[in-house]
């Protein structure tokens, strides 16, 4: 790995572990023990440290790959600014991010080294989650927006409607960066659902 490319790492690390702590200080003391707000601290700590220990990339995404994943990234922002404060949410609400959080979680610390943000081809991983669906930590996520939809009222439900087709986008860039391993097209035959088994 170069110089250049641990000097990133280690910058992205940081400002993640940032977030998490930052997120816990500032939010309001009745939302801080809240499963919203720990389960985002958490995703924020494990990719803060898989971004630090992930091998170097073998491949990186086109210019148009990487741009295509971005607003994937940036509607979760979007979703949680709408929401209700963390303590408002409804028991149903907290059980939906409670289990994307775990399936997001899950599907990171399985990725391990091989973890990337954006498209890029470091490693494949087949084990855990990765058997039942190519993509479960988007999977994950996904299930995170829509609790929060669930958690306030239905004209805020917008960035779920518009997050499906932009994981969609972001997980075709991502293959086609990963198309290159022959690893990846063994793994896609014995693997055949994206992020819904049975649909897509």
């Amino acid at each position: 790995m170069s110089l250049g490319e641990r000097a990133f790492n280690l910058a992205l690390a940081l400002s993640a572990w940032s977030w998490a702590a930052l997120g816990l200080a500032h939010a309001d003391p009745q939302d801080r023990a809240t499963v919203v707000r720990l389960g985002i601290a958490a995703l924020h700590l494990v990719v803060g440290s898989l971004v630090l220990w992930r091998k170097p990339q073998e491949r990186l995404g086109s210019a148009w790959q990487l741009a295509a994943a971005l607003p994937a990234l940036l509607i979760s922002g979007v979703a949680l600014r709408l929401a209700p404060a963390p303590h408002q949410w409804p028991i149903a609400a907290q059980l939906v991010f409670l289990a994307g959080t775990a399936l997001a979680l899950t599907s990171l610390v399985r990725l391990g080294r091989d973890f990337s943000i954006l498209p890029a081809l470091r490693g494949i991983q087949t084990a855990g989650p990765y058997s039942w669906v190519r993509h479960p930590a988007y999977l994950g996520e996904l299930l995170m927006l829509l609790s929060c939809s669930l958690a306030g009222p239905l004209g805020r439900a917008w960035p779920v409607l518009l997050a499906l087709p932009l994981v969609m986008l972001r997980v075709r860039a991502e293959e086609r960066v990963l198309s290159g391993s022959f690893a990846w097209c063994a793994y896609r035959e014995q693997v055949r659902w994206r992020l819904v088994p049975g649909l897509w």
